[in-house]
């Protein structure tokens, strides 16, 4: 009787077949990933959006119990006023607002923010104030503050750091001329001498915003330090090594009120033609593609275009300018 040997029973796959079941797992990862990507940034933007609402809304609670928008800082009384020790910031006032009373309660009104004793408070994360698209977010960067009148281009950095926020508000903006400025709605509280302009001592509020708070902003993005970013790369530097004065902004606890600046497209020429995106050195700045969020004078917020023209961007940072936009 002849036998036949039994077929062998095959398992697995042969090399070409693996190699097609690779080449479409690839293309389906080139596929999927964008998109996965995209549904990120999206979420992180919608709630980047959402931190500026809440930082408008809690403006407007600061301001109906104490009558008027939280300014960008309290410093000192007369003779340290400016140049003694840094006081707080708006952020610092609406933190009963944001749900963050406890925190609140840690500081000591009596001292700068960048005092020894506010260390612990001053370092801690609080994820409203930065934007999640942000690399790096919540980095603690220096403090600091000048060193009096007689030495007042002498700047003191103590050592101490609190942590960087993403977010500041509308103190002033300069036009595209670098010498044409218009007043936004957060304002210095501080007992200056007279011989200081009005614009160091000054309380704000949302009477004051003639041209309508539907137009105007008061937060704006300004995201990434105490790292600098110039058209969305990283120069490897700290806002510190730029121009020291700048340290008293970059944190949560400081300085919010901003003066915005326009540059030129190198992102270190000042004046210049473009509104945003160039760099994070004071000028609005965001991860997200294609221009910044902002919150607005009524409690809203949205994403304004890069590509916005300068001076409908001067317009809308104003609060009295007299000049009223339509759709931007």
């Amino acid at each position: 009787m002849s036998t036949f040997p039994a077929s062998k029973t095959r398992f697995g796959f042969t090399l070409i077949e693996l190699l097609v079941v690779i080449a479409i797992i690839a293309v389906l990862i080139g596929l999927l990933l964008p998109a996965v990507q995209q549904a990120r940034e999206a979420a992180r933007r919608s709630q980047c959006k959402n931190n500026l609402k809440q930082l408008a809304l809690a403006a407007h609670n600061y301001h109906d119990t104490s009558g008027f928008i939280p300014p960008g800082c309290i410093m000192a009384e007369s003779p340290n006023a400016f140049y003694g020790a840094m006081q707080h910031g708006a952020f610092t006032y609406m933190l009963p607002h944001l749900e963050q009373a406890n925190i609140y309660k840690e500081f000591d009104f009596g001292l700068g923010f960048d005092h020894a004793d506010h260390q612990d408070v001053v370092n801690t994360k609080i994820p409203v104030f930065n934007c999640p698209s942000t690399p790096n977010a919540g980095q603690t960067a220096l403090t600091g503050h000048y060193l009096g009148y007689a030495n007042a281009n002498v700047y003191n950095n103590n050592g101490h750091t609190a942590v960087a926020t993403d977010y500041r508000g509308v103190r002033l903006v300069a036009a595209t001329d670098g010498t044409t400025y218009g007043t936004g709605l957060m304002a210095y509280l501080i007992d200056l001498p007279s011989t200081f302009p009005t614009l160091y001592n000054d309380i704000s509020r949302f009477r004051h915003c003639t041209d309508g708070l539907t137009n105007t902003v008061l937060f704006f993005e300004m995201s990434g330090q105490p790292d600098v970013y110039v058209n969305g790369q990283p120069t490897g530097q700290k806002i510190n090594d730029l121009n020291p004065f700048n340290t008293i902004y970059q944190t949560w606890p400081s300085i919010v009120g901003q003066l915005i600046k326009t540059y030129q497209s190198d992102g270190v020429t000042s004046p210049g033609s473009r509104v945003m995106n160039t760099t994070n050195n004071e000028q609005p700045y965001s991860f997200h593609t294609g221009g910044v969020q902002v919150a607005l004078g009524d409690g809203s917020a949205r994403f304004v275009s890069e590509s916005i023209n300068s001076e409908v961007w001067f317009n809308i940072c104003t609060r009295d300018d007299g000049e009223v936009v339509g759709d931007f």
